[in-house]
């Protein structure tokens, strides 16, 4: 009966480090959707200024300098997504998902870049003038409950969070 139990806390811990393996926590998936939306911005700057008649990626990278410390805590937050899920090279996988986020915004905006750049110029417009207090609280109000691209599913346990 004792090895029963023991075999049935031991399926009990593997299955639970297993589902963690493939769902976020609302922090996590939060961290995506910002390293998204900073990938999206890539791709507008270089993509986007003949349709915009206007320098688009100075701007990209003007975010970028202002907001480094937010974009590398959610980077960071990701990565340890990564190590606490005993991802091999967690760092790797970072830039590997970082490199397939950008293609397949890239693969998007090749298929008609005038529609790619009207969908994306609200948040280019927003992104120009926004300090790392308003990222953050952009962050912050990603609702974990609408449906947004994602490489993972959040966690149910963890929906109730923020």
């Amino acid at each position: 009966m004792k090895r029963l139990i023991l075999l049935i806390t031991v399926f009990c811990l593997v299955s639970a480090q297993s589902f963690a393996a493939n769902c976020y926590t609302p922090d996590q998936y939060r961290a995506e959707q910002a390293i998204r939306y900073h990938t999206n911005l890539m791709v507008f700057g270089l993509y986007c200024k003949a349709v915009m008649r206007q320098d688009t990626y100075g701007p990209y990278q003007s975010f970028t300098a202002r907001n480094q410390n937010v974009i590398r805590k959610e980077e960071n937050t990701l990565i340890s997504y990564y190590k606490q899920t005993k991802t091999p090279a967690p760092e790797r996988k970072f830039h590997s998902l970082r490199t397939d986020l950008a293609n397949k915004t890239s693969l998007q905006a090749s298929k008609s870049i005038i529609s790619f750049c009207k969908q994306y110029q609200s948040d280019y417009s927003r992104a120009k003038s926004m300090k790392p207090s308003d990222f953050e609280r952009w962050i912050d109000q990603i609702n974990v409950k609408q449906a947004k691209p994602t490489t993972r599913s959040v966690c149910t346990a963890a929906k109730s969070g923020k």
